[in-house]
């Protein structure tokens, strides 16, 4: 998921954990990295999103 799509579905509030996760991969994959990213890539859907939500301002602040 694109970075402005991820924020988009922030904005409109229908952001779910899977979007941070597939954003993530994303990242990874254009060889981007910080430990709160390789954190969320490794998170399952099932994850409860306000910690999601956290190692996502994490990895903001650290990239």
């Amino acid at each position: 998921m694109e970075t402005n799509a991820l924020f988009y579905k922030i904005q409109k509030r229908i952001v779910s954990t899977e979007d941070y996760i597939k954003w993530s991969y994303t990242l990874l994959e254009s060889n981007v990295s910080s430990p709160s990213l390789n954190i969320i890539s490794s998170l399952s859907s099932d994850e409860n999103i306000f910690e999601v939500e956290d190692y996502f301002k994490r990895a903001l602040k650290e990239l």
